[in-house]
């Protein structure tokens, strides 16, 4: 992989990594924004479900550790995640993106 190509201390000094996600996939302070926004209409929508988190963990089968590290904006998600909460919620994918954006 690409650590084997420059070598592992090489790979870290030239991304700069310290275990942050944000510093390995290069999330920029707009995705910053998005991933805030979707996981507060993802809170909002949970709890007009008056689910707690562990109930909405149960639910899609997701540790309730990282749904609230998703409602904090911390995480990025991928589309099977996505698909995992909707259906626990029981509204349609699209609703999890449906909020204002700026």
């Amino acid at each position: 992989m690409i650590a084997a190509f420059l070598g592992h201390k090489n790979f870290e000094k030239f991304f700069h990594l310290t275990g942050s996600l944000e510093k390995i996939v290069m999330i920029t302070p707009s995705d910053k924004k998005a991933l805030k926004k979707f996981g507060e209409n993802l809170r909002k929508l949970r709890n007009q479900k008056d689910f707690s988190l562990r109930e909405m963990s149960y639910a899609c089968s997701i540790d309730n550790s990282k749904i609230a590290k998703i409602e904090k904006g911390q995480i990025n998600i991928t589309l099977t995640t996505l698909l995992q909460l909707a259906v626990a919620l029981e509204v349609h994918p699209s609703s999890l993106l449906d909020y204002p954006l700026e």
